[in-house]
């Protein structure tokens, strides 16, 4: 089982972010300058986060942060400890995933805000898109996405982050480089702006519609 200093010394070496980033259309990355163990995760189904604090301070204000976390020129990683006792490259490819997320251009987490109403409820089509094109990325990067991990684990399609991704595959078999497109558009335009080009894929009507019944039989 891989230790806490590996996992942390691998989530710090900046040559992953800055070379998934001329991907993800970012052009200024900003590399984690932190990578720590976060026992609230503990329990919580959730083995790891990426924190840009100017972008939580955007979009929600500063209250939310701890005083340590301000300083806005930076980014951090935390992962839970379970992901010790974990297999080796399950716990790398949420590091990967993460470190993916530190690449991405700024302005994403504004997607969180846009939901579909559809037949099976409300279906969170921003964050689909959010998490679902961070594992794309990772995949057309020749590297496992942790939701692969989840499909050999649970069963192919089992679980949310294996539907946010096919999910964005099939968005961008639809639009190629729509997603890129939409994360940019949030940055400059907020949610309106990403909103108006998601409603300009073809057959998007018919794909949410898919997606929100999926995640409804999880």
């Amino acid at each position: 089982m891989v230790s806490a200093n590996k996992l942390a010394e691998y989530a710090m070496d900046p040559s992953f972010v800055r070379d998934i980033a001329t991907t993800l259309g970012n052009n200024e990355p900003i590399p984690p300058v932190k990578a720590f163990l976060d026992y609230e995760l503990v329990g919580t189904g959730t083995y790891g986060y990426n924190l840009r604090p100017d972008e939580v301070i955007d979009l929600v204000g500063d209250k939310y942060l701890p005083p340590s976390m301000l300083d806005t020129t930076v980014q951090y990683i935390g992962f839970s400890p379970e992901l010790l006792n974990m297999p080796d490259n399950f716990a790398y490819s949420v590091i990967d995933h993460e470190l993916t997320h530190a690449a991405e251009p700024k302005g994403k987490l504004a997607l969180k805000s846009i939901y579909a109403d559809t037949p099976f409820g409300f279906l969170p089509v921003g964050e689909m898109l959010m998490e679902g094109w961070t594992e794309y990325s990772l995949e057309k990067r020749g590297k496992k996405s942790p939701s692969r991990h989840f499909d050999e684990m649970h069963g192919y399609g089992n679980t949310a982050y294996s539907q946010y991704r096919q999910f964005v595959y099939d968005v961008e078999g639809q639009s190629p480089g729509i997603t890129r497109q939409i994360v940019k558009a949030a940055r400059k335009g907020g949610p309106n702006a990403a909103i108006r080009l998601i409603e300009s894929i073809p057959d998007i009507d018919s794909i949410v519609t898919k997606y929100a019944g999926r995640l409804a039989q999880n």
